[in-house]
């Protein structure tokens, strides 16, 4: 058998035992795929999207692109179609062998969506937090005040009142997200159509944009320095807790340089285009929470489809002192003394 009838079977049987619905559950999308459904990697108002023969193929209406499991997870993930059937075939358990094909068939050219107007982003007055809001923000996150200090001064951190709830708001310069919990540490309550939530994401917020990804310089202990370098390594974490807890553990650690945390908000969204390419080339470490190992895998190679060196902090075996798992990295904060040891590794 030649090298390009091998690669043609191996093709063959990753699309019969790994299939479209099979990557859009590793990739952590909340939507069902059928036959009429939206496209799970944009805000698709209508369903434009169709998943069919039995799983195996997909059809973009709005793009007029299609394929199989390979160029789904392409498309998903933002990488090369090598990176793609790799990412499928690891997933389906196919131990990989020899080389890929040189040239891979070409896909049809990509047609832009309609670019629809940005909503502006919503923001509540800010102010940066009364003392007693300081406090209670380290009590209920169990934060050290040098944590809290950081994110003030850069302006990822502000305080106001969010649906009636005195709140502490992460943003950050871009203008394109902001997320708020409550103070007190309890959930915002069920309003018409929003559910009972544990952080409420504001309205124009762009959640596919990492949170604390902006460039430009700020004032820190009277010295002018970058906020974003090009020589920084990428602490990737989930949620604005843990993006609060890295600043912590960096303010533990004074001799790691050079670390930079953002935030994902939430696991069933991908890496925006835009912040890929700031972040193209660098180191990054993602912090996954316990359940979000998928999404992590897919944030992994969209990085990875960038030129970034990747690796991940894995949470497994470890206690919090009330006995209960840890799960995420605002969690390790809280750890027991055993669990604790973990703290050496927890910075690259």
């Amino acid at each position: 058998m030649n090298a390009t009838t091998d690669y043609t079977a191996r093709r063959a049987e990753l699309k019969e035992r790994y299939r479209i619905p099979d990557a859009w559950r590793d990739l952590g999308y909340e939507d069902q795929p059928a036959k009429s459904c939206r496209c799970p990697w944009r805000d698709d108002r209508k369903p434009s999207f169709s998943v069919y023969d039995d799983g195996r193929a997909f059809k973009d209406f709005s793009t007029d692109e299609s394929g199989d499991v390979i160029s789904f997870a392409r498309l998903a993930l933002g990488v090369s179609f090598k990176e793609a059937v790799r990412w499928c075939e690891e997933r389906a358990g196919i131990r990989c062998q020899g080389d890929y094909p040189a040239r891979p068939l070409p896909l049809p050219p990509r047609r832009p969506s309609p670019e629809k107007p940005r909503k502006e982003l919503k923001l509540p007055e800010l102010d940066e937090g009364r003392p007693e809001d300081l406090a209670a923000l380290a009590r209920v996150r169990g934060l050290a005040r040098h944590a809290i200090k950081p994110a003030i001064q850069i302006g990822v951190l502000r305080f106001g009142q969010v649906c009636g709830k005195r709140s502490w708001i992460l943003l950050d310069d871009s203008g394109l997200v902001a997320e708020a919990r409550r103070l007190d540490g309890k959930p915002f309550d069920a309003f018409k159509r929003l559910p009972e939530r544990k952080a409420h994401t504001l309205a124009g917020s762009r959640k596919d944009w990492p949170l604390g990804l902006t460039m430009g310089t700020m004032e820190l202990e009277g010295e002018t320095v970058a906020k974003f370098r090009h020589d920084t390594t990428i602490l990737l974490v989930e949620g604005g807790p843990d993006y609060l807890a890295a600043l912590d553990f960096m303010g533990r650690d004074l001799s790691k340089k050079g670390l930079q945390p953002v935030a994902m908000l939430g696991k069933s969204n991908r890496i925006t285009s835009e912040a890929l390419d700031v972040m193209a080339g660098r180191r990054v470490r993602i912090y996954p929470h316990t359940d979000g190992m998928e999404a992590a895998a897919g944030w992994a190679a969209q990085l990875a489809g960038v030129g970034c060196k990747v690796d991940g902090f894995r949470f497994d075996g470890l206690t919090r002192k009330d006995g209960q798992p840890v799960t995420d990295l605002n969690d390790l904060l809280l750890a027991d003394e055993a669990s604790r040891e973990a703290w050496k590794g927890v910075l690259p």
